[in-house]
């Protein structure tokens, strides 16, 4: 697709140096220029489907963090690097893709959190916009919520 960037190694290094199946993962398509996200090739990369709307699907991530109880990525339809590129339209479906994931999830009205990075600064190792919602799994008596979502 003549994508500029496809991968960041900076981010890739830092947070995953320890998974040497991850890296090749990440070195195999920035070596092919293929975005894992875009729809010519996320229905072939064997993720877990869980909600569909016109401009966005939602996956369970394949990686997800460390104590979390679901771990879901919210990806643009559209090869959309940034927050700021996306289009009203596929703004306004937002809300409904939360709701819908409220109801095949009814937890998640507990609370989760939803992270996104933006750019290199921002942490992302992949350069297709995507979002985290985490439910961490609260260690009981503790109160405390064990996942590390890094930026930077």
């Amino acid at each position: 697709m003549g994508f500029e960037k496809i991968v960041c190694w900076r981010n890739v290094k830092k947070y995953y140096e320890d998974d040497q199946k991850l890296i090749e993962k990440y070195r195999d398509d920035m070596g092919a220029r293929r975005c894992v996200f875009c729809q010519e090739n996320i229905k072939n990369e064997g993720f877990q489907f869980v909600v569909e709307a016109d401009a966005w699907w939602i996956i369970k991530n394949p990686f997800p963090y460390k104590n979390s109880l679901i771990h879901l990525l919210i990806i643009p339809k559209r090869h959309v690097i940034s927050l700021g590129a996306l289009y009203p339209e596929e703004w306004s479906q937002v809300a409904g893709i939360i709701n819908a994931l409220s109801k095949k999830y009814p937890f998640l009205l507990n609370g989760y959190g939803l992270a996104i990075r933006d750019g290199e600064i921002g942490g992302v190792t992949l350069f297709h916009l995507h979002w985290h919602l985490i439910v961490p799994e609260v260690k009981p008596g503790t109160g405390q919520i064990p996942v590390n979502f890094g930026i930077g």
